[in-house]
């Protein structure tokens, strides 16, 4: 075999592995859904429990619960910072969330107080079933 054959094959090879991975990633795009909120629950008795201006992080549904006063319905955040994904933290003393990676902060509703982030946290919206359990569901747009 000679130098042009063999520089045939190996470049042949190269474009062969090159379309498969492009042809997976443009398959795995096309396959992408657009719902941010994968389908959680959160028991009746947990929002009952919640305390006005006091957010509760609900671990096993990745959500913030926040009640801002008692007339007010609960808001569900995402946990993750809109900016690169950072689970942020509510600070009780300044009354904010904050994201250790960056440290952009957001008020009680979860509008940017301080970047860099630059878009709210995601919101989620609850809808109560007949078994008593709120179904964590994508905010109406």
């Amino acid at each position: 075999m000679g130098k042009r054959s063999f520089i045939k094959i190996i470049l042949s090879l190269i474009t062969v592995l090159l379309s498969g991975l492009l042809s997976w990633a443009v398959a795995k795009f096309a396959a992408f859904s657009g719902d941010k909120a994968p389908s959680k629950f959160i028991p009746k008795s947990a929002i009952d429990q919640l305390q006005a201006g006091a957010p509760f992080y609900y671990v096993q549904a990745g959500v913030w619960l926040v009640r801002e006063d008692e007339k007010s319905d609960v808001a569900v955040y995402d946990d993750k910072c809109p900016h690169l994904g950072c689970r942020y933290n509510w600070n009780s003393e300044k009354k904010v969330f904050e994201c250790p990676c960056h440290n952009s902060a957001f008020d009680i509703k979860g509008q940017v107080k301080k970047g860099p982030a630059n878009r709210p946290i995601t919101s989620f919206r609850l809808s109560l079933d007949e078994k008593n359990v709120y179904r964590i569901l994508p905010s109406a747009k």
